[in-house]
């Protein structure tokens, strides 16, 4: 455990290293942007004396479609491509047919992929970046949120020990949160949705609310979700988070979460895997 700790400062920093250009990228060009999910609240909620203890996958960025192509030029100049790692641990460029795909069926673009500065002791670790283009399903269906309307309500964070960055508001990080955990649990197959219901996905949402709930704007949580129809959603998995642990005290918000019949119910936790 003390080696994997270790290796993930590591990590970290690297991935720090091409954060700061990217940012600075955005910041020059004026490019609206935040950063979701894991990295976006990893100082936040997961670092003790400057030691962070939450792994990540990959970077998450959210962008109007607009600006995908100059981003996309951007990642490439750092040394990415588009594409993804084969079983033999290395870097195939996507096709045209692949990129297409994921442009019209998801809510991001196929990943962004380097070689780890790691790599050539662990072949297969590399670097991603996804860009994001909406929070929501993508592809053919319409948002309830658009991202231009996102990303005017960001607030800025600090990721490592100088880098400001964008991430959204604390009412619409937490709608994020619980969206892409709802996405996940509906969306996988059968033989591996169970595997959906991970520990780190509901403690992200715990932290989360145990350390915000009190500077959030209750009253624009619940327009943001009631508004724009994402009661079932969001209800969902604030009601399971809220049972799982038992100390959240989110009966409140939860009542007046409009949503019907078609909700997820609480699974049996001791058939779930986390």
């Amino acid at each position: 455990m003390s080696g994997n700790l270790v290796f993930l400062q590591q990590k970290y920093k690297e991935y720090l290293d091409f954060i700061k250009n990217i940012v600075d990228y955005f910041d020059a060009n004026g490019i609206r942007y935040c950063f979701l999910k894991g990295f976006s609240i990893i100082d936040s909620l997961y670092k003790e004396k400057g030691i962070i203890y939450r792994d990540f996958g990959d970077i998450d960025i959210l962008v109007e479609k607009k600006d995908v192509k100059a981003f996309s030029n951007e990642l490439k100049k750092l040394g990415f491509i588009q594409g993804y790692m084969n079983d033999e641990y290395n870097l195939v460029e996507a096709s045209r047919k692949e990129i297409i795909y994921w442009r019209l069926n998801s809510h991001q673009e196929q990943s962004f992929i380097k070689k780890s500065v790691f790599s050539s002791v662990a072949p297969f670790i590399n670097c991603r970046v996804d860009i994001n283009t909406t929070i929501f399903e993508g592809g053919m269906l319409i948002p309830p949120i658009p991202t231009a309307d996102l990303l005017t309500a960001t607030r800025e964070v600090k990721l490592g020990n100088d880098i400001l960055a964008k991430s959204l508001c604390y009412e619409l990080e937490l709608i994020q949160l619980c969206y892409h955990l709802y996405k996940d649990i509906t969306q996988e197959e059968e033989s591996v949705k169970i595997a959906s219901y991970t520990l780190i996905k509901f403690s992200d949402i715990r932290e989360y609310v145990k350390k915000y709930i009190d500077v959030m704007d209750v009253k624009k949580l619940l327009t943001y979700i009631n508004a724009n129809g994402i009661g079932n959603q969001i209800y969902s998995i604030l009601r399971m988070v809220s049972c799982f642990y038992g100390d959240l005290n989110l009966d409140e918000v939860l009542n007046q979460i409009i949503h019907d019949d078609h909700v997820l119910s609480v699974p049996d936790w001791d058939e779930v895997l986390v």
